[in-house]
């Protein structure tokens, strides 16, 4: 049976004005990968993935894999539209050929300090439609690119998350929620997050940056995989310890009554855990303390307490200020 839509959620109504009109159309998904022809993301960008797919097959809209059979070139959500990764060249050079396609880009952040975007959309004589998810894109590309972008025929859209817009398949993609869950997981960031190269990112302090030192000198050294893992344990424990710590006394006192057992795991990162240790779980979890986003979007979807902490740059607060705030799972904290 088909969950029934949140309606603290923004549905699938809001992708409507740019959808319909491509009914029965034939699209072309850009590969979400790097040069090597590795898929690109981790565990939450898999699931943001799978909810894409049944958007576009809820519109019916087919997908093909020849680029060259296609009406429209779609750009699956993602957060890898940054000016510090290496996505943004790849996308340019990806939808050449496709010039005469209307393009969509499905809800994504985006960052861009120093790099002009428009070179993504040169040459294209048929429109762009580039959504953002959360209001500070939006407002950072209008402002500092937006001659630069209506020049190259881009109309940049506000509208939401993909795992919110189609919250309603989550529960299928992920599974149903165990019952009376008694799991406490804090689900810290503790992979190599590049965007911590860019200024207005959250530079990595204190234990997190000897742990990476650690990790760096193991590899090196090459002493094994057994250290490398001691090592990550130890720096996300020190990550997780530091996230719990922005949770007010008495709310604390309240999260360790509804709960038995703490997971300390960076559950999106497929680094730590496969897709279905992702999965499972965020079924049995009561309460998450996390700073990833597809951590908190799911499990928050799937009914627990949800509080949620910036990672880094503006993307995690402005979905949770977009689209989140109806939640009264979801608390953002710090």
């Amino acid at each position: 049976m088909k969950p029934e839509p949140c309606p603290s959620l923004p549905g699938l109504e809001e992708l409507e004005p740019y959808l319909e009109p491509l009914q029965g159309t034939r699209a072309w998904v850009v590969p979400m990968t790097g040069r090597s022809g590795k898929l690109l993301g981790n565990n939450g960008d898999a699931l943001m993935h799978a909810v894409f797919l049944r958007i576009l097959a809820s519109f019916s809209i087919e997908t093909v894999d020849d680029q060259r059979d296609a009406q429209v070139v779609v750009v699956p959500p993602s957060g890898a539209l940054l000016e510090s990764y290496a996505f943004p060249d790849l996308l340019a050079e990806r939808i050449r050929g496709s010039e005469g396609l209307p393009l969509i880009v499905f809800p994504s952040s985006a960052l861009f300090p120093t790099r002009d975007p428009s070179f993504m959309f040169e040459d294209r004589t048929a429109p762009t439609t580039w959504m953002l998810r959360e209001l500070p894109s939006m407002t950072h590309l209008s402002e500092q690119w937006g001659t630069q972008l209506s020049g190259v025929g881009v109309q940049l859209v506000l509208l939401h998350d993909v795992v919110a817009l189609g919250h309603s398949f989550v529960s299928e993609i992920v599974g149903p929620r165990v019952r009376s869950p008694k799991t406490l997981l804090i689900a810290p960031r503790a992979d190599r997050e590049r965007t911590s190269a860019i200024g207005t990112s959250a530079p990595r302090v204190g234990a997190s940056s000897r742990m990476d030192e650690l990790v760096h000198l193991a590899r090196s050294s090459g002493v094994g995989r057994r250290v490398i893992r001691f090592v990550r344990r130890r720096r996300t424990a020190a990550l997780a310890e530091r996230l719990a710590g922005q949770i007010d006394t008495s709310a604390w006192s309240v999260v360790r009554r509804r709960t038995r057992r703490t997971v300390r795991l960076d559950l999106s990162s497929t680094q730590f855990c496969s897709f279905d240790e992702y999965a499972r779980t965020l079924r049995a979890a009561e309460v998450v303390i996390t700073d990833r986003l597809h951590v908190a979007l799911p499990a928050a979807i799937l009914g627990a307490e949800v509080y949620v902490a910036e990672a880094g740059y503006h993307k995690l607060r402005g979905v949770y200020e977009n689209s989140l705030r109806g939640m009264t799972n979801v608390t953002l904290v710090g």
